[in-house]
């Protein structure tokens, strides 16, 4: 509060000042009005924060075209701001089109001037970011093929300036090792993966009490590539280190690292449902979801999903594992009105696709209890609101295919061969428009 009173203040004065003499002040303007812009962006005032990132665009579009090399740099900064906006609303391909602008002019500028390290810098951030768009979107080659340019870059400032680009070195690796990740290429995933936290390691040893929350965040990756290969044993050393970690850093500042805490407890508790450990996952579950519940005052739209996330992966715990289908159904039901009163006040892609696929989960539970109309209704349901979200990406295709596959094998076995039919072709047409672009994925099931 105290900081925006005082940015209003400033944004006042400078605006009278740029009306008096705009060449001299409409750069320092801009500058005010991007600084209260990630103000609001900080407190979730998203329409206001998107209102003052727009206007001070459109202040340093006027400066540039008076002094382009002065003013280019401020130019590129707000339309990757605005970039990442879009990018918090889950609006993937505004957020693609404001960071390649930002990439280009940053691109312009390291060609031109490359010994200015703040240029390259920037420009390996804007890379990264753009990756991030596109790792989001399953395209992981177009993710690896940025990431890689923006590690050679940043490779370069760290070997020039040792000091100061350690830290971006090191976040660039834990992305491109979820890219390989997710590429299945696991040895490169390990090794990147291993750097950044050898990296975090010994600046946590530098700068005593800094550094704590990427040494989590790199084991847990850590622990997660462990657990893409099925090795859930070796994936707990990591898991618990991390979460030894969080867990003091909590007990020292809760509303600052709540929810670190929760999510380490949360990952934990899947290791545990993975080793078939239920009654410990099961604790663990219920134990990151009183701090999230916790949370609510502090950051209510992130704790709200996070929330319900975990909700989510406790009533799999109950229905999947444990087979208790009628103590997982009241929750699986619950949990899709919350989302449905969540996604009225925040109608993001990202909440869709939840909702959406804990409906396809709360058909199967349906399908567990033999609750065959019921089964189909919720698979139904689950289809009509995937075909609802504007998500073009090959996973979300994919989703819906497979749940046309899946009434259409409910219906045979209920001897509706009519329905069945119709909802066979559709499988068909999805799986064969997939197969064009990711063969590998959809063979077994077009087959």
């Amino acid at each position: 509060k105290i900081a925006e009173k005082y940015y209003n203040e400033a944004y006042e004065i400078r605006s009278r000042l740029s009306e008096a003499d705009p060449e001299k002040y409409e750069h320092e303007l801009a500058k005010t009005i991007n600084n209260l812009a990630n103000l609001y962006k900080r407190q979730n005032n998203i329409d206001r924060a998107r209102e003052l990132y727009e206007e001070s665009l459109r202040l340093r579009e006027q400066c540039t075209e008076r002094n382009p090399q002065l003013y280019e740099f401020d130019k590129a900064s707000s339309l990757y701001n605005i970039g990442s906006l879009y990018m918090k609303l889950d609006r993937y391909d505004e957020a693609i089109t404001y960071v390649q602008k930002a990439l280009e002019i940053e691109e312009r500028l390291v060609e031109r001037s490359p010994e200015v390290y703040e240029y390259l810098h920037s420009y390996s951030n804007t890379l990264e970011t753009l990756s991030h768009l596109y790792y989001i979107q399953d395209d992981y080659s177009k993710a690896e093929q940025l990431c890689q340019t923006a590690i050679s870059n940043i490779e370069g400032l760290v070997q020039k300036n040792q000091k100061g680009f350690e830290k971006s070195y090191a976040d660039i690796l834990v992305h491109l090792s979820s890219v390989h990740q997710r590429l299945g290429e696991y040895d490169d995933a390990d090794d990147e993966i291993h750097r950044a936290l050898d990296i975090f390691q010994k600046l946590a040893i530098k700068f005593v009490g800094k550094y704590e929350e990427d040494i989590v965040y790199a084991l847990r990756v850590i622990a997660d590539n462990y657990c893409q290969r099925a090795q859930y044993v070796a994936a707990e050393e990591p898991i618990d280190k991390a979460m030894k970690i969080s867990e003091r850093l909590y007990s020292e500042d809760k509303s600052a690292y709540a929810r670190l805490h929760a999510i380490s407890l949360y990952q934990r508790a899947s290791i545990y449902t993975l080793l078939t450990e239920y009654d410990a996952a099961e604790r663990l579950y219920i134990e990151s979801l009183a701090i999230f519940e916790e949370m609510q005052n502090i950051a209510p739209e992130i704790s709200k999903r996070e929330q319900l996330i975990v909700k989510g992966y406790l009533a799999d715990l109950y229905r999947y594992y444990k087979g208790e289908y009628e103590n997982a159904l009241p929750k699986y039901e619950e949990l899709v009105e919350e989302y449905k009163a969540l996604i009225v006040t925040n109608n993001s892609i990202t909440l869709q696709l939840d909702c959406a696929h804990l409906l396809s989960r709360l058909a199967d539970c349906y399908e567990g209890i033999g609750e065959r109309v019921m089964y189909k209704n919720a698979l139904k349901d689950a289809i009509a609101f995937y075909n609802t979200i504007q998500d073009e990406t090959i996973a979300t295709k994919t989703r819906i295919a497979t749940l046309h596959l899946s009434l259409a094998l409910a219906y045979s076995v209920d001897e509706e061969y009519e329905e069945s039919f119709g909802y066979y072709q559709k499988a068909v047409d999805l799986y064969s428009y997939i197969y064009q672009s990711n063969p590998v994925s959809v063979t077994v099931y077009l087959g």
